[in-house]
């Protein structure tokens, strides 16, 4: 149900805050105010569901592995250029979309950064 919270008074200690419907306008009672559910409580109803389920409510997740072939995509081809504003494909000469894949995909071989200040600037 939408709810708007009003505050009357002079903004000070003595403030009443009441509930209003949106729909209809009228001020909710105080029995309809739901305090949240403390972090017990949320944790036995999570124990509760799982044994009524009849499994784990923490069951592993799974690990998805791809092969060599099937991981195509634009953002590791030597052709992708990456920009804040767009990313483009260099051989096409088209914006590109870093999760593409496209028949002229040629991996991109792994590049060590260059830091041009090199190790004197860093602080350990």
């Amino acid at each position: 149900m939408p709810v708007k919270k009003l505050r009357d008074g002079d903004g000070g200690f003595n403030a009443v805050e009441a509930e209003f419907c949106l729909l209809c306008g009228h001020e909710l009672p105080e029995a309809v105010h739901a305090e949240s559910p403390s972090a017990a409580d949320t944790a036995d109803a999570r124990r509760a569901l799982g044994d009524l389920l009849g499994g784990e409510t923490s069951a592993p997740k799974p690990k998805f592995e791809a092969a060599p072939d099937e991981k195509r995509f634009c953002r590791d081809c030597v052709w992708f250029v990456s920009h804040p504003f767009i990313s483009r494909c260099e051989k096409f000469h088209r914006a590109a979309d870093p999760m593409g894949d496209c028949a002229s995909f040629s991996i991109r071989k792994e590049e060590k950064s260059h830091d041009p200040f090199g190790d004197k600037t860093r602080k350990s």
